[in-house]
């Protein structure tokens, strides 16, 4: 790996998208608070899930692994992405069905 100059860290560039690969479970109830692990890559410490585009109480686990937090409120279909604030990018939308 090359060396960074003093102060700098590794990161994904300025700009890059994180990107889902699947999440866990696929599948959630309608009432109560549900947690969704979400897997994929380039996420930062600072990202957000969003269950369609609203931040979910996240917690970040790795640059390939967040948690999610949202309570859904009515069946059907919820889009779960991720946004890294400070890149100002968005992830992939990944279906969550709600019964």
């Amino acid at each position: 790996m090359p060396r960074l100059p003093h102060g700098c860290v590794n990161a994904p560039p300025v700009g890059t998208d994180p990107e889902i690969t699947g999440i866990d479970p696929q599948v959630v109830a309608t009432g109560a608070p549900r947690t969704i692990t979400v897997r994929g890559r380039d996420f930062q410490p600072d990202a957000d899930v969003e269950f369609n585009q609203v931040a979910g109480t996240t917690v970040f686990v790795s640059e390939f692994e967040l948690t999610g937090t949202f309570t859904p409120s009515a069946a059907g279909w919820v889009g779960v992405s991720v946004r890294n604030d400070a890149l100002d990018a968005e992830s992939n939308s990944v279906p969550l069905r709600v019964t």
